[in-house]
């Protein structure tokens, strides 16, 4: 009977699995070429196969019946094709692309890129994150696309450690804090570019946040806490573009175009254009912006060795902003007890500001051997403010606060940059050498003409009904006033070297030196130069790392110094007398990991960072005079992370632990904290696609509690923002809604503006 019952069962087995078939199949672009990583399901399962390198993909053990097969890549226009499966059969199945293969690689390496970490403009030279022995974090277009970003501060949010400020109360401009000190983005692709306005996102193809002083490579404009570089987009070698639409919450509208197309048959001249149109009004009772940014850029391929790119960004804002200074009473102790509501300005609606800014850039690639190339690189920015008003709140006694306003009248802020940078690879005996020589010069020009701030009237707060400030009362008080003009700036010639040694194929040493030649031009006020403050300086700005992959290609541990500085000049003393001091130097010693995955579904870092400001300019309380002998330690531990640990899912997220503190500094700081310096601060953004389109996201960030003054009384609190997110996409449209401050809580920056309160946000965009 046992014996009966299992050659039974075996006949029943050898039955079902002789109802079995196999699907085999390719896929090929619109020109024949193998379209790998495309995705292959059955319909109304999850089932699935990714075609391999040679476009093929296969499907065994699937039961008789009829089926449709469904071919998509995000990005991608969706295929579908049924397909009959007989008992003991093989089927073929071959699906053909719309897309070409050039169009194929553009859209898999946009989505490869949302988490890219390779640059070559971080060390100015073919460099990889593995082998580079300082951190740096990287925010794509396709990021800034996924979240729905409609404003550059936003995107900052996605650097590990950052915490974001505006600029001028809502101008489109941003501050960084980065490792305890301020950044304001001042570079463009990779040059130096001083960022007194707002800048719109449309432009950008990604930000690079490189970590701790740059002075070694980016002279003295760089933070000693890190800087911002902003990448611009490049045209490409075929038809495409998108063009999206956004409106929200506050009267938010924003349209923006992204054209590109080449301008001859052989693709050697291409052209893009981005622009935006973005008008918003404020969630508070006064306030505006109204922003207009233009970017055409041309890419001309002279030859195989001669390339050259051509940019220009316009950027014109008009708006209307908030309180940039306070002062308060001693028992104010946060700054949620001040007497003004979170939605109230104190301002009005007929002080408007207007600020622009022009951008043009030239840089030039050409390959002087297999091994070098040059790179020459130049830069043309200027801000121009006209007019534009600052606020300010100052407490004189009980409830009664003053209002001032101060007025530009012009104001322009004028840099030049250019660059010449060769890089080679070459060996010294058995030996590989990176080679990395440059020559900088930089220019900075800027007029002022505006008058002083003006008591416009006191308040009794919170009682009284404030009315809007009017600007014939304003310049009614500036009747009898003169009209303050200056004029100042800068010019710096530089030389630098950067050489990484591979004594290995796994260990690798860098050394790097810089050369500043610092010259502070004659101030001009009202007419009358400052013959004191005209100054030059020379300053040394060395940089050595160590890198070792314990893994090949996988995990590198580092070690680091790199310097920083900032260049000071003569101060006239209580007495008369005038001192001349030395550059403020910035030291970081930075040791950590860094890890990628084969697959990429892992990468990160985690680093230990010690930056020692030194030279600092104090006040010594027993001379009276201004000394240079102070000094800041800010330490800490930075990790930022990004996975895929199934598909669909992708996870980024960041976190700072800053030990800020003053080592030499006046006595009655001693002790105390650098203001507006958070602990704590954390970011998250996590976002899952369905394979039929549907994606869902959320995050946020975090900051812990920091002191508003130098005594440490005034507590800016902590904050946790949420943002979320749902969309959808089919064939080249995307629709998506998204929620900033899902919990709709009060907060304000590092600069006590307060922050947006809950926005809705819908978005529709069509690529091409």
């Amino acid at each position: 009977m046992k014996t009966l019952f299992t050659a039974l069962l075996l006949l029943f087995t050898i039955n079902i699995f002789a109802q079995t078939g196999r699907i085999k199949g390719s896929v090929t672009t619109a020109d024949g070429k193998p379209a790998a990583q495309v995705s292959i399901r059955f319909e109304r399962t999850k089932r699935t196969a990714v075609v391999d390198e040679n476009g093929t993909f296969a499907f065994v053990k699937v039961p008789a019946g009829t089926y449709t097969l469904i071919a998509s890549y995000t990005g991608l226009i969706t295929q579908k094709k049924q397909v009959k499966v007989i008992a003991n059969e093989e089927v073929m199945v071959n699906f053909v692309l719309t897309e070409n293969e050039e169009q194929l690689q553009e859209v898999v390496v946009s989505s490869s890129k949302m988490h890219s970490r390779q640059s070559e403009m971080v060390s100015k030279m073919p460099l990889k994150n593995l082998e580079n022995a300082q951190v740096y974090n990287i925010v794509s277009k396709e990021m800034m696309r996924e979240q729905m970003q409609v404003n550059y501060q936003e995107a900052l949010n996605n650097i590990p450690g950052v915490v974001t400020s505006t600029v001028s109360g809502g101008n489109g401009g941003a501050y960084a804090q980065m490792r305890g000190f301020y950044s304001t983005g001042g570079f463009v692709d990779g040059l130096a570019a001083v960022q007194n306005a707002g800048t719109d996102p449309i432009n950008l193809e990604r930000i690079e946040a490189i970590k701790g002083p740059s002075g070694t490579l980016f002279g003295s404009t760089a933070s000693y806490g890190g800087l911002i570089n902003r990448v611009t987009k490049k045209p490409y070698e075929f038809l495409g573009g998108e063009i999206s639409y956004s409106s929200g919450t506050n009267n938010l509208n924003r349209l923006t175009v992204d054209f590109n197309s080449p301008l001859n048959q052989d693709k050697t001249v291409l052209f893009r254009i981005n622009a935006a149109l973005h008008n918003e009004n404020s969630f508070q009772d006064y306030g505006y912006k109204k922003n207009f940014a233009v970017a055409p850029s041309f890419l001309f391929k002279v030859n195989d060795k001669l390339s050259i790119f051509l940019n220009s960004e316009i950027y014109q804002s008009n708006w209307i902003g908030t309180y940039y200074n306070y002062s308060f009473p001693s028992n104010i102790t946060k700054i949620a007890q001040l007497p003004i509501g979170y939605k109230q300005t104190l301002i009005g609606e007929g002080l408007e500001s207007r600020i622009s800014t022009l951008n043009h850039a030239v840089r030039a690639e050409y390959q002087l051997a297999p091994n070098w190339k040059s790179i020459t690189a130049f830069s043309s920015m200027q801000n121009v403010w006209q007019p534009s008003y600052f606020y300010g709140l100052s407490w004189n006694s009980d409830n009664l606060y003053t209002r001032t306003v101060g007025k530009v009248s012009r104001a322009a802020f004028n840099t030049l940059n250019i660059q010449e940078n060769v890089q080679g690879e070459f060996h010294i005996g058995k030996l590989k050498n990176k080679l990395l020589f440059g020559l900088d010069y930089y220019d900075n020009d800027n007029t002022f003409s505006g008058y002083p701030d003006k008591d416009y009237d006191i308040l009794t707060l919170p009682s009284q009904a404030v009315l809007p400030i009017s600007e014939a009362k304003l310049d009614s008080l500036y009747n009898n006033e003169q009209l303050d003009a200056s004029s100042f700036g800068q010019r710096t010639f530089s030389i630098y070297a950067s050489d990484v040694i591979n004594i290995s194929d796994r260990f690798s040493a860098m050394l790097s030196l810089r050369m500043d030649r610092f010259h502070n031009k004659t101030p001009i006020n009202n007419g009358v130069k400052s013959e004191n403050d005209a100054y030059k300086q020379t300053t040394f700005s060395p940089k050595f790392g160590l890198v070792y992959q314990a893994l090949k290609d996988r995990l590198s541990v580092f070690a680091s110094y790199s310097n920083g500085f900032v260049n000071k000049g003569a101060v006239q003393q209580q007495d008369g007398s005038v001192s001349v001091f030395k550059s403020e130097q910035a030291n970081q010693i930075e040791a950590g990991m860094k890890i990628e995955t084969r697959d990429k579904k892992l990468s990160g870092s985690i680093s230990y960072f010690n930056i020692l400001v030194t030279n600092k300019v104090r006040f010594d309380d027993v001379t009276r005079l201004q000394i240079q002998d102070g000094s800041q330690r800010h330490s800490g531990v930075e990790l930022d992370l990004f996975a895929t640990p199934i598909p669909g899912l992708s996870i980024n997220a960041g976190y700072t632990y800053l030990n800020p503190k003053y080592e030499k500094i006046e006595a009655q700081l001693q002790g105390k904290l650098p203001v507006t310096t958070p602990k704590h601060a954390a970011n998250l953004w996590a976002s899952y696609k369905f394979a039929n389109g549907i994606g869902l996201a959320i995050g946020g960030n975090y900051a812990a509690k920091s002191f508003g003054n130098n005594a440490n009384t005034f507590t800016l609190p902590a904050y946790t923002v949420i943002n979320s997110s749902v969309f959808y996409e089919w064939n080249n449209l995307r629709l998506g809604l998204k929620v900033n401050n899902l919990g709709n809580q009060k907060y304000w920056d590092i600069n006590y503006y307060p922050q947006n309160l809950r926005q809705f946000i819908g978005n529709v965009g069509y690529r091409f």
